[in-house]
């Protein structure tokens, strides 16, 4: 996908991962500490599990996961609040 990219604008510093577990591209994530995080849906690394961990780790970095064959795009990002009542949690819910 990122040579898709490059082929198609200049604007953008991109930077391919050649990581072949989690905890590498977590780590490469942190030396690299990059805007936003393109993942491709069929990749191992766009599994839930594993995208809590990312999140966690770098939690102001938005995730962008793509289906090459839907072209269908999710973004995740983390949002951390500190509930002080039931009502901010119903609110919270009702905003998803």
């Amino acid at each position: 996908m990122a040579s898709l990219l490059v082929d198609l604008t200049v604007n953008l510093d991109l930077y391919e991962s050649n990581a072949d577990s989690t905890g590498d591209l977590i780590e490469e994530v942190a030396e690299v500490e990059p805007h936003i995080i393109l993942l491709e849906e069929s990749s191992p690394f766009s599994e839930n599990s594993f995208l809590v961990r990312l999140l966690i780790a770098k939690p102001g970095v938005p995730v962008i996961v793509i289906g090459e064959e839907s072209n269908f795009m999710y973004i995740v990002h983390l949002e951390t609040k500190l509930l002080s009542s039931s009502d901010e949690l119903i609110k919270a819910i009702e905003r998803v």
